[in-house]
């Protein structure tokens, strides 16, 4: 019974984990990268939002430290992905299996989590043009400073980790879940072997 549902189970990491992980990645990078290169109006003129990040005070000091760590992450996902294609095929045992299975999910949630912390400190970040200033958030939103699909493409990161964490969370659960059912079994066997063990005396 099991098995059957190691298979399923492995299955369906293959297309959530593996092949979904894969495909939202690009998608994640281009949003991303239309998101730096759009346009940002600053007193009449028109630059580039990845030119005020590096030419103009924004925020905290390591902000950009923030934004290449959250152009690692969503790379690490992309290879995560490519993990979950080989450990749908694993041949581990059952209990090494289910251990790695919820090691994988609690990983997932954990990182999944940070990057939705870096988005957090970027969206809360304060560019300060000139005599301005203005969150970076509000700056999305108000479409005097950006066009209007620029929100709307940052949204698409936040809600692909959302995917990420729901993945995460039934990966752990099974895996807890399965650990906990192997674990009751060894016992019940010990606990057999040590009554049969007292007959025979």
């Amino acid at each position: 019974m099991r098995k059957i549902k190691r298979e399923i189970v492995s299955e369906n990491i293959r297309i959530f984990g593996g092949v979904f992980f894969i495909a939202i990645v690009p998608l994640e990078l281009i949003n991303f990268i239309f998101v730096l290169f759009s346009d940002f109006k600053i007193n009449g003129s028109t630059t580039k939002i990845i030119n005020i990040l590096l030419y103009y005070e924004y925020g905290p000091a390591f902000s950009l430290m923030i934004w290449f760590f959250l152009l690692v992450l969503i790379m690490f996902f992309w290879i995560l992905g490519f993990y979950f294609l080989k450990f749908a095929k694993n041949p581990l045992d059952s209990k090494n299996y289910s251990k790695h299975l919820f090691l994988i999910g609690a990983i997932l949630i954990t990182l999944t989590f940070i990057k939705l912390y870096m988005l957090y400190l970027i969206e809360r970040g304060i560019l300060i043009l000139d005599n301005t200033q203005i969150g970076f958030e509000q700056a999305l939103l108000d479409f005097n400073f950006t066009p209007i699909y620029t929100y709307y493409m940052w949204r698409i990161l936040p809600i692909c980790d959302c995917y990420r964490i729901m993945v995460g969370i039934v990966m752990g659960a099974i895996g807890l879940y399965w650990l906990s059912v192997q674990e009751k079994e060894e016992k019940s066997k010990k606990e057999l072997k040590t009554d049969q063990s007292k007959i025979l005396q």
